[in-house]
């Protein structure tokens, strides 16, 4: 845990100052955490890397941030000595069709950072479907929680001394997006820390300031997405609490009302700037008829332009132009995850990920004991899943890290304390 805190205090420290040289032992350093730490602690190291892997953008380590996340792949199979076979030939097919693209198009620069996002669904499959690795959701939900906040922290001691920050606080102006380089990318990090951090067994009072600290951050991004999934997540929740009468576990739930009704009140006005600007993106383009085009910032031409090519082009169709399709239109990406799936690698592609979410769901449901899982544990996935209807995530390094996240639930709570408190409030 030392050496965790103590990458992330040098990465800012090097960002910071704008020294590269400080960089390369911390990175260093970040490859022993990641090789000598549990599977628990890799997965929270990885995704606080997440929303603040762009801290390394213009100090050209971006080879030296594709091996560190490449690191768990490696620790865990010198750790089990053995390879998952279903997560072996499920990267493999993959890795193999992008491959193919690379070759075909000579896209040669993007076959490293291509081919680890694509084999850290080796280390996520394993990790999820092995019944011996134990992942302790509360704490990673925590650090990934964490991370975001510190995302947007020292996002904002690096710029504040060269911006009027006071905009941010008027609900104008400068759309928040911590290191994360992209304010609707940076809202999904936000999205989904909230959804698990609500379903975590047995909460902390900090549970309670990290939902608030990441609400807050994610009403400035200005992101609809956004703004939409958190009154969801909060419905949802606030819902199911008032109908059990706020009873065991929901407890919680009343404490961040009571809380969020004090916060509302005190920052009112503020709170209702920023729904009404987040709002009035809904006809950001100025003199132009409000319509689906201009409400999803023209991204539903883009999907109409790469469907019309699909529908013409068989190769496309069935095998797609690989993860950097957009390229060849020069076009942007479709802002779809599921049309990116379909457009990188067409039919085939697309059957092949469903093998895959299958393999997933089904046999981390039935590894699950019966009667114990419950609509509240998919829930990050459904969050997850609703982001990808409005976010291209397929050809990022974050992409299974993401995943994992939604997925841990179902893999990394403590089903025996769930069970053995179910006995004694029976009892009661």
């Amino acid at each position: 845990m030392y050496l965790f805190i103590s990458f992330w205090v040098l990465v800012s420290f090097a960002k910071l100052i704008q020294q590269p040289t400080i960089l390369y032992p911390t990175i260093f350093l970040g490859m022993i955490t990641m090789a000598i730490a549990s599977d628990s602690l890799r997965i929270g190291f990885a995704l606080m890397l997440v929303p603040n892997i762009r801290m390394f953008d213009g100090l050209g380590t971006t080879m030296f941030v594709n091996i560190l996340m490449f690191v768990p792949v490696v620790a865990k199979i010198i750790s089990d000595r053995r390879i998952n076979k279903t997560a072996f030939v499920h990267t493999m097919l993959l890795a193999s069709l992008e491959l193919i693209h690379i070759l075909v198009q000579q896209q040669y620069d993007f076959l490293i950072s291509n081919m680890v996002t694509i084999f850290t669904l080796m280390y996520v499959e394993t990790v999820l479907l092995d019944p011996n690795t134990h992942t302790d959701f509360p704490r990673i939900t925590r650090v990934f929680a964490f991370g975001s906040i510190y995302s947007a922290v020292m996002y904002f001691i690096k710029y504040a001394p060269y911006r009027d920050m006071s905009i941010y606080f008027k609900g104008l102006g400068y759309r928040y997006e911590g290191y994360a380089s992209d304010p609707n990318y940076f809202a999904l990090y936000m999205c989904l820390a909230v959804a698990m951090l609500f379903i975590i067994p047995k909460h902390k009072k900090r549970d309670i300031v990290y939902i608030f600290a990441l609400a807050f951050i994610e009403l400035f991004t200005l992101s609809k997405m956004a703004l939409v999934l958190l009154l969801v997540t909060l419905f949802y929740f606030a819902g199911k609490a008032v109908i059990h009468g706020f009873r065991g576990k929901l407890r919680f739930v009343k404490y961040v009302l009571l809380t969020g009704i004090g916060v509302g009140v005190i920052f009112s006005n503020r709170i209702v700037n920023l729904i009404e600007l987040t709002f009035s993106r809904l006809q950001e383009h100025n003199g132009t008829e409000v319509n689906l085009d201009s409400i999803t910032s023209g991204r539903a031409s883009l999907t109409y332009f790469y469907l019309s090519v699909m529908s013409s082009d068989p190769i496309m169709l069935f095998f797609g132009h690989g993860l950097q399709y957009y390229t060849i239109y020069q076009r942007n990406l479709s802002h779809n995850t599921l049309l990116d799936v379909l457009f990188s690698w067409g039919l085939v592609g697309a059957g092949l990920m469903v093998v895959i979410f299958y393999t997933l769901l089904h046999k981390l449901r039935k590894n699950c004991p019966e009667k114990i899982i419950t609509p509240d544990y998919y829930f990050p996935l459904f969050i997850l899943l609703l982001t990808f209807f409005a976010l291209s995530c397929l050809n990022a390094a974050m992409f299974w890290w993401v995943v994992c996240a939604a997925l841990l639930p179902l893999k990394g709570i403590d089903y025996e304390q769930i069970t053995a408190d179910l006995r004694d409030r029976a009892r009661v």
